[in-house]
């Protein structure tokens, strides 16, 4: 009943506006082993596991506001993938409703396009502003604030010692805070641009086992959220009722028309801050020459160090685990989807991994590209509150993904041409086929 009420009124709108717009797009798979690390989950798509997807894309323009209405079918299920306003002013937006967040940056190691959006209020810059005034008409700036609810509509399970598990789900789903500032100065050649990105989920309300977690939801923990502020610094005696799970990066990047090289230094807590999680964040570059009209991306991720091998009661050090957190026990991990890098779960956020990107514009209807990401996965830290490390900290397994990629436009519909390869199996994988069109 609920599809077919979805489905009128999609025509119902389609049938009285006058300025929209309705991308039609179908999508199929080899099978229904969906693997991230060879296609990026394109804003919570591929959320059911399923072999072939069906995607209207609609919107309504009036002036400066957009109206947005996006319903994925499946195989096995009907979604509302996004739905909410837009408004834009200049080069400043505000957006509410269940819409993806809007990154100043490509790859964003919070919440990036791979996790399924979710209800959320945002507002900030379409892009880098310059600051039009006298002697430091040089100066760019940046931002953005978000806070939202999160989504979760299943239970899972939490690792709560190295070896000992426990179920685990969200009674009230927690909230989500981000925001963005960046500062950025153009020289004669290039722009030197520093930004500050923080995180953190809060409030809510967690069922651990047989014990319930009951985070403080008022207006004092939201304050605290924007603040950086946490309950306390000790990992032992911190108070559940305000924890909350902060996560961010600073990024330093230099960029002109034809290079970007960044580097973002993560951060989990203050140990992080003070870089006793060694080289941990990612280092890119970009090379993409207009007169050649291809781009060629190198980015390397590390996630390794984590502050210290051991949580030790009593001392500073101990490992911060990104996107696991021992009070929001299904961390940056919504659905089986992470919200953050599409290579880092919860369960698997210790690697080093290089992404090689070649894409490569050869005419105005054709496009090819092939990614391949090296990783080297390594196993976990010893068990909590003891001086023990892992029993082997040399590599645990290396894996290669590859995705190659063909994008041809004939009669007005685009085709894409996708293969994945798992490399150390030395076999296609899985593949993807997919069709677009503008209706109108």
């Amino acid at each position: 009943m609920k599809k077919i009420i979805l489905f009128f009124i999609i025509i119902n709108t389609l049938l009285i506006s006058q300025e929209n717009n309705l991308k039609i797009s179908s999508e199929f798979f080899l099978n229904d082993n969906y693997n991230s690390k060879i296609f990026y989950n394109n804003n919570g798509i591929y959320k059911n596991r399923a072999s072939n997807y069906l995607i209207l894309d609609y919107s309504y323009k009036y002036k400066n506001l957009n109206i947005i209405l996006k319903p994925v079918f499946s195989n096995s299920d009907l979604i509302l993938n996004k739905i909410g306003l837009e408004f834009f002013h200049k080069n400043h937006f505000i957006k509410i409703g269940v819409l993806p967040y809007n990154s100043l940056r490509k790859n964003d190691f919070i919440l990036s396009q791979n996790g399924e959006p979710f209800i959320n209020f945002q507002f900030g810059t379409i892009k880098n502003l310059p600051l039009k005034k006298k002697k430091i008409n040089n100066l760019i700036l940046g931002y953005d604030f978000f806070v939202g609810k999160l989504n979760s509509r299943s239970n899972f399970i939490h690792e709560i010692e190295y070896d000992e598990y426990i179920e685990s789900k969200y009674i009230i789903n927690p909230y989500f805070h981000k925001k963005t500032l960046n500062v950025g100065y153009k020289f004669p050649n290039f722009t030197f641009n520093l930004g500050l990105n923080h995180g953190v989920m809060f409030g809510g309300k967690i069922q651990k086992g047989d014990g319930i977690i009951n985070p403080d939801r008022t207006m004092r923990a939201f304050l605290d959220a924007i603040a950086f502020q946490t309950s306390s610094e000790n990992y032992y005696s911190a108070d559940q009722n305000f924890e909350g799970n902060h996560l961010g990066y600073i990024s330093f990047e230099l960029f002109n028309d034809t290079f970007h090289l960044y580097y973002d230094k993560i951060f989990d807590d203050k140990s992080g801050l003070q870089f006793k999680n060694g080289f941990d964040g990612i280092l890119g570059f970009v090379f993409s020459p207009s007169s050649f009209e291809y781009n060629f991306s190198l980015e390397l991720l590390s996630t390794k160090n984590q502050s210290g091998n051991v949580h030790i009661e009593g001392e500073s050090s101990g490992v911060d685990s990104y996107y696991w957190h021992h009070i929001y026990t299904s961390g940056w991990f919504i659905n089986n989807h992470s919200l953050g890098h599409y290579l880092l779960s919860p369960f698997n956020n210790r690697m080093q991994a290089l992404s090689l990107i070649f894409e490569k514009k050869i005419s105005d209807e054709f496009n090819f590209s092939v990614r391949t990401n090296i990783i080297n996965e390594f196993q976990h830290y010893g068990p909590k509150n003891t001086q023990l490390t892992v029993t082997d900290d040399k590599y645990n397994k290396w894996v290669n993904y590859t995705n190659i990629n063909l994008m041809k436009k004939f009669k007005e519909i685009k085709y894409t041409f996708s293969l994945g390869y798992i490399n150390d199996e030395i076999k296609l994988n899985t593949y993807k086929i997919k069709l677009e069109k503008d209706l109108f």
